[in-house]
């Protein structure tokens, strides 16, 4: 199986990767890079009010990389960015029985920004973290925010 990413947001992919590569290579213990790869197949039976339809039933596998880094900029000041790619593989229904004309089993998906924060820890020697961009909210143990489902 082959992961096809659209031109543009392949390229863009690339080239951050060999900044971050050479940008780890320069920037000693100031710098760290991290990433990961999720990989998920779905199977969605009985998809609307007909059984018979042959929509019905949808497989499909979803591809999510993210690239993440986080860099001391001087004393208290830390930049954190991650960027964010997720496509689709569709395998049923098949492109000629979808009801939309046009439908394609990949989808290239898109390349963002899931992370960009700046971070000041204690400014001017108070007892504060201040945090601007967007960024990841955990309250308590993260049960509502991150993991809150309708069950």
């Amino acid at each position: 199986m082959s992961l096809r990413l659209g031109d543009r947001s392949g390229r863009l992919l690339v080239a951050t990767l060999l900044l971050a590569a050479g940008a780890v290579a320069r920037a000693e213990d100031r710098f760290t890079l991290s990433g990961d790869l999720r990989l998920r197949h779905t199977v969605l039976a009985g998809v609307g009010l007909r059984d018979g339809d042959p929509n019905a039933d949808r497989t499909f596998q979803r591809y999510r990389l993210r690239i993440r880094a986080d860099a001391s900029v001087a004393g208290p000041l830390r930049a954190t960015a991650r960027l964010l790619w997720e496509g689709r593989h569709y395998a049923k229904p098949d492109g000629a029985s979808w009801p939309v004309a046009g439908f394609e089993s990949w989808y290239g998906g898109a390349l963002l920004f899931d992370l960009l924060t700046v971070e000041v820890r204690r400014p001017a020697g108070l007892p504060f973290v201040a945090r601007v961009g967007r960024q990841e909210i955990v309250l308590g143990d993260g049960w509502l925010v991150q993991d809150g489902t309708p069950i």
